[in-house]
């Protein structure tokens, strides 16, 4: 067997290459796994734009449904201070509007990921809808804990009350959800 000789040339160019080759995967790796992280945080974005776009329609039927009780109840009230018979059988309408991409975003860690101003002008969404939730919850536990005693006009004058915090509310999610659609209209994951 023939003896090679290694010279610090040819040992320092194979050191060269393995590291060069090492770093190389590692930075490919890296690579990879932040191309998966952004299409995770595009996906959560997609989803979240989505359901605000949602909320816009959802929230019509809810304005108008609520709007109408209100109306009527405010009219079976001053029927009933006449005198008159007045029908009292309103309540509030809760839209079945759901908050799933922003909750799954925000327990999954995601949000982690986003913009910084991109994650304030969601959470100003989201708390417009965390506070119109808290008033239909609100009303239902009054309705449910209420003295079984008090009167229809009572109640229908609780439930006013409520509704014209619900009409507000209502609007103000519906607000803070299109001026969110206006001012991310041409990103991408509006789309």
């Amino acid at each position: 067997m023939k003896k090679r000789e290694l010279s610090f040339k040819t040992i320092g160019l194979e050191m060269f290459s393995i590291v060069f080759a090492v770093l190389l995967a590692l930075t490919l790796d890296s690579w990879q796994e932040q191309q998966k992280e952004q299409k995770k945080v595009d996906k959560a974005l997609s989803d979240i734009a989505i359901e605000v776009n949602s909320f816009s329609s959802m929230l019509e039927g809810g304005l108008i449904y609520n709007q109408t009780a209100f109306d009527s109840l405010n009219h079976a009230v001053e029927m009933y201070k006449k005198g008159e018979v007045a029908n009292f059988n309103f309540g509030i309408g809760r839209p079945e509007i759901k908050s799933l991409a922003w909750q799954s975003s925000k327990e999954s860690g995601i949000t982690a990921k986003f913009d910084r101003n991109l994650f304030l002008d969601i959470a100003e969404v989201y708390i417009e809808y965390d506070r119109l939730m808290s008033v239909f919850d609100l009303h239902t536990e009054f309705m449910l804990n209420a003295d079984p005693d008090m009167t229809e006009y009572t109640r229908a004058r609780y439930t006013i009350n409520h509704l014209r915090t619900v009409l507000f509310r209502i609007q103000d999610l519906k607000r803070k959800s299109t001026e969110f659609q206006e001012k991310h209209r041409g990103e991408s994951f509006m789309n």
